[in-house]
């Protein structure tokens, strides 16, 4: 984890959040981190990444809409048969 070290922090951005953190840490006699499993996380981490794109932006409203339903559906043991050089063309 980068809070604990393990891992280097390369984004400017980050590195500010890290310093946050230590600086709220100092606060407190003990404390205790766990890490969440990044596919247990898609929505902390999708909002964590809109956060930091609009940073620039505070001055205009924005809608933020969760799709209940992927936009994409999942295609499962598709088959699509082409004509084949073997058999005439009818």
């Amino acid at each position: 984890m980068q809070v604990e070290g393990v891992y280097e922090i390369r984004e400017w951005s980050m590195v500010q959040y890290l310093k946050k953190v230590k600086e709220m840490m100092a606060r407190f006699d003990k404390w205790q981190i766990h890490e969440i499993p990044r596919e247990e996380n898609e929505r902390a981490d999708a909002l964590s990444k809109f956060g930091a794109a609009i940073a620039g932006i505070k001055e205009r409203k924005v809608a933020v809409f969760i799709k209940e339903v992927p936009t994409i559906e999942e295609v499962v043991n598709m088959v699509e048969e082409d004509r084949s050089w073997k058999f005439p063309y009818t």
